[in-house]
């Protein structure tokens, strides 16, 4: 979806939802992450367990065990954050959904409590990518620049492109 209101050329910036440090998407221990099948994006190792909204949107799925969360802006960018790899296999166990499909969320709305370290303990890696699932309707994706990263601060730029 398109907004109206963007133009090529035109910069949208998402924030971080998470106290983290930024690192590669590359740098993923999962393929699918690493290799971009599921978008263009960074990776983020998290410093604490409350996952934030980066945006103003739509809780378009988030999996039943609370592990991952998909949300649609209201300027149609398409995010898929996965807390932690392989954590599906947790059943559940250290999340805990703020959120609901078709929740209306704004920017900083609590989506879900987790804990890193249990999730460390357990024997899985907190690892958070973060991707932007349609970064094809974009001329660009890339990081904001910082290594380390509040709730709220600019996190990846998306260069608007003509359809």
């Amino acid at each position: 979806m398109k907004n109206p209101r963007s133009h090529l050329g035109d910069i949208i910036t998402i924030e971080s939802p998470l106290h983290a440090k930024v690192v590669s998407l590359e740098t993923v221990a999962d393929p699918v992450f690493s290799g971009k099948m599921m978008g263009e994006g960074v990776a983020l190792v998290p410093v604490d367990g409350v996952l934030t909204s980066p945006v103003d949107g739509i809780i378009e799925t988030i999996a039943d065990t609370a592990h991952a969360v998909g949300l649609r802006s209201d300027n149609g960018v398409e995010i898929l954050i996965h807390l932690g790899l392989d954590t599906v296999k947790l059943n559940g166990k250290h999340f805990i959904a703020r959120v609901a499909e078709g929740d209306r969320i704004n920017k900083g709305d609590i989506l879900i409590h987790f804990d890193p370290e249990g999730i460390r303990n357990a024997g899985y890696n907190p690892i958070t990518p973060f991707t932007v699932i349609n970064s094809s309707d974009f001329e660009s994706v890339l990081p904001a620049g910082s290594d380390h990263v509040l709730p709220g601060e600019p996190l990846l730029l998306l260069q608007v492109k003509d359809k």
